[in-house]
């Protein structure tokens, strides 16, 4: 018998199978480019805001810095004594330092670390060298990024009151012991830790360590300042908490009839010591095996960063490379450049990123100080100082370049290969500029 069907049992035809399967497949191809649009417009968003993230941070590092330029220092050593003359002054000159001697005096406290001090010095086209790599990314996308180097007290807030003994310590100065009880800003230095001691002064080398010299300020009962070298701070903890600066010779000296302005120390008198840190900003490539870069960002050949690195008291790299003496602020930076303000004896000049090109305004406002004379140029005369930050993404994701607008003074990609009209893969920039006052060099008139 047969059995009987119904129109409701029907069963689909080729026809309908065909027309379903393709319009399933049209339905999933859709569906899988938008997911892979999705999740490549992500890691992209995602690098973007990582550079952004560096590039923000970066920032604040270097306007924190630029703040502290000759705080607790001097603008221009040479010429705040050069300015009070071989005579002594009276106490509380018009300049603002009442230095106790300097590099060509006879008298001299200080040694060849100190004749050149200063808060601020801008090397135009400093970093160009260090981030141009063997296929010269930097010239071939159009950059010639600068160096600067800092000095102020980068690391605390306050300045310590110490006794010093002559004969002591380890480097032929003396030596300043710093009780803990005598003053809440000793007992916040010591703090239970001898490393918080040489943290403050030595920028993070282990404590006590007399390998490296340091510079400070040292200000004496008649308020003469004195900028010498030290080395070995460390720290004792206990019920008599206390901390030691050996001092480097020359150092403080007697009071005496040939001493500038009867500037100096007597044995066993109170004293003020602050910390003073050299700090340079600028572009090299990268150098730690670490994080070295992958092949599809261009290879470590083509990875450069943006460093912060304290010196010592000469302007060498201190012993070691622990990330407190050379800090990576931003990886793939590009650029770094800076502009200045000055005071021209009562005329305001403004010397913008990129006008000097080596031997300009620039480099001739923030020359070395034992350069300068009275009633020129000098860095102590710098009162902003305008700065520009370039990083680029990691991974280059273009083939073509972009033009900015006229008069935009940055590149918005950067060549990551054969830099030049042969180019082929361009990683997008991120820059970032701003201006700091220097509100530590604001009265140095001298």
């Amino acid at each position: 018998m047969r059995r009987a069907t119904g129109r409701g049992a029907r069963g689909f035809t080729l026809v309908e199978l065909m027309v379903s399967l393709i319009a399933g497949t049209i339905i999933a191809i859709a569906v899988v480019g938008l997911a892979r649009t999705a999740t490549l417009s992500f890691h992209e968003q995602v690098r973007l805001q990582t550079v952004e993230e560096e590039l923000r941070t970066a920032s604040n590092r270097l306007r924190y810095d630029l703040t502290k330029i000759s705080y607790m220092g001097t603008g221009n050593l040479n010429i705040a004594y050069q300015a009070e003359g071989l005579v002594a002054p009276a106490r509380g000159t018009p300049y603002g330092h009442h230095v106790a001697s300097a590099g060509a005096n006879p008298n001299s406290l200080f040694g060849a670390a100190t004749q050149d001090l200063q808060g601020i010095q801008i090397t135009v086209n400093g970093s160009l060298a260090s981030s141009q790599g063997a296929q010269n990314f930097a010239s071939g996308n159009g950059l010639s990024p600068d160096s600067i180097l800092i000095t102020g007290n980068l690391t605390t807030d306050d300045e310590y009151i110490g006794t010093w003994k002559n004969g002591a310590g380890a480097c032929g100065g003396g030596q300043l012991t710093i009780p803990a009880i005598q003053d809440p800003a000793n007992a916040r230095l010591i703090n239970g830790n001898p490393q918080n001691v040489a943290n403050a002064f030595m920028a993070g080398l282990p404590a006590g360590s007399s390998n490296a010299r340091f510079l400070v300020r040292i200000t004496d009962q008649t308020g003469c300042q004195h900028f010498v070298t030290a080395t070995g701070a460390t720290g004792v903890t206990g019920a008599n908490a206390y901390s030691t600066v050996d001092l480097c010779s020359p150092g403080p000296i007697v009071v005496g009839p040939n001493v500038r302005g009867n500037c100096g120390v007597q044995e066993m008198q109170q004293l003020r010591i602050a910390p003073l840190h050299k700090v340079r900003w600028y572009l090299a490539q990268n150098s730690d095996p670490n994080i070295i870069a992958p092949p599809a960002t261009g290879g470590p050949g083509a990875q450069f960063m943006l460093y912060r690195q304290f010196l010592d008291a000469f302007g060498a790299a201190l012993p070691g490379t622990p990330p407190a003496m050379k800090q990576v602020v931003a990886e793939y930076g590009i650029d770094l450049k800076f502009g200045i303000a000055v005071d021209n004896y009562g005329a305001m000049q403004f010397f913008d990123m990129d006008v000097d090109t080596g031997g300009g305004p620039i480099s001739t406002w923030t020359q070395p100080s034992g350069s300068t004379t009275v009633g020129g140029p000098g860095p102590q005369r710098v009162r902003s100082v305008r700065y520009r930050i370039s990083v680029r993404a990691p991974i280059p994701d273009r083939s073509t370049n972009v033009t900015p607008l006229p008069g935009t003074p940055y590149i918005v990609r950067y060549c990551t290969n054969n830099p030049g009209a042969a180019c082929t893969q361009y990683a997008r920039v991120r820059t970032m500029t701003s201006e700091v006052a220097l509100i530590n060099q604001a009265r140095m008139n001298y």
